[in-house]
């Protein structure tokens, strides 16, 4: 998610309008909510000083509203924060520790406190495509394919999955 669609994720959260948390981070009452729209709409991109009001106003962390830095352990935290937020994806930990992702269409997903349903295109995509990468996980891991094998998979995906179906449309123009 970008800095704009989280912004407009935790105030919407907080039910707080673009022109009271303008106000709030120090903009006129004339310009709060077309600077607020400006930045959900990522034609603007806040300074880090603004990002941090930002953050206090909606009481969140900084880190929550930023676009994370997927080469830190405090971004990878948020990133998947922000998959749960977007997508409903939870984490669970069974009785010997062991931790997992819950991706699966038609169950209760705590998250977005709601059950997504089985015919959910978008979580269906991306449960497929999740799913292919831990296959190919999983033979790598089994000794089916070699380190390279896997390594090329996911460093050229999806050019190398053979378990997800792309189609091609036929253009409009060729069916006439």
């Amino acid at each position: 998610m970008s800095i704009g669609e989280r912004l407009l994720f935790f105030r919407k959260l907080r039910n707080i309008t673009q022109k009271k948390l303008g106000i709030q981070v120090g903009f006129t009452e004339r310009n709060a909510e077309s600077r607020m729209t400006q930045y959900e709409n990522n034609r603007r991109t806040p300074k880090e000083e603004l990002i941090k009001a930002f953050a206090h106003f909606l009481d969140v962390s900084p880190d929550a509203i930023s676009v994370p830095d997927i080469d830190s352990y405090m971004g990878v935290m948020f990133t998947l924060f922000a998959i749960e937020d977007r997508f409903g994806i939870t984490h669970t930990i069974d009785d010997n520790g062991k931790i997992y992702m819950d991706i699966t269409p038609g169950i209760f997903q705590p998250a977005l406190n709601k059950t997504i349903p089985q015919d959910n295109p978008e979580l269906n995509t991306l449960y497929r495509m999740i799913r292919s990468y831990a296959e190919q996980t999983k033979k790598y891991l089994s000794g089916e394919i070699t380190k390279e094998e896997y390594d090329e998979w996911r460093y050229h995906y999806p050019e190398h999955d053979t378990t997800t179906i792309r189609a091609e449309t036929i253009s409009k123009g060729l069916l006439k």
